[in-house]
């Protein structure tokens, strides 16, 4: 029954830039903040964090029906909460990566405020993502990638994902 490909990592890492490569190579993705929104599993704002506040259990649970009532082939699911999908769907996890100078700028340029940037890049000096992704899932199906070109780690995700369902394209 595994048959999801999460993309996880710490925001601006460029998991929304990845997906929307591999849906134009025509892999179906879903966005988990699209389904956050929809399931009604915002619960409310953090002013002081900037953020919005996600029911996990809402999170979970939803995630849970969709997945079951998916028709099971590849399905990419993007996000920074990935780690919450069902393991038993989850096929392999990449977990993106980028050089802190250049992510910095990155969430500079989404107009972060300074208290948020620290804390995102102490996340991904931490790894926050890459553990809370083999804690969910295993060491053996998380793979960490360093996203410096989008295109070419959409381009190798594509071919892993191409290995891993025997699809010829």
């Amino acid at each position: 029954m595994k048959y999801v490909i999460a993309i996880n990592g710490t925001p601006g890492t460029g998991k929304t830039t990845v997906a929307k490569h591999l849906k134009e190579a025509g892999i179906e993705i879903w966005s988990l903040n699209e389904i956050i929104k929809v399931s009604g599993c915002e619960e409310d704002w953090d002013p002081e964090d900037e953020t919005k506040i996600v029911n996990e259990d809402c999170l979970k649970n939803s995630l849970q029906q969709l997945l079951e009532t998916h028709p099971i082939r590849p399905l990419v699911l993007e996000g920074h909460l990935a780690d919450l999908i069902p393991e038993k769907f989850i096929q392999v996890c990449f977990v993106l990566a980028h050089p802190i100078g250049s992510l910095r700028e990155r969430l500079k340029n989404r107009k972060y405020k300074a208290k948020k940037i620290e804390d995102n890049i102490l996340a991904e000096i931490m790894k926050d993502c890459l553990i809370r992704s083999q804690e969910a899932f295993g060491v053996e199906r998380v793979k960490e990638i360093e996203n410096l070109d989008s295109r070419e780690t959409a381009n190798f995700i594509l071919s892993e994902i191409k290995k891993l369902f025997s699809i010829e394209k």
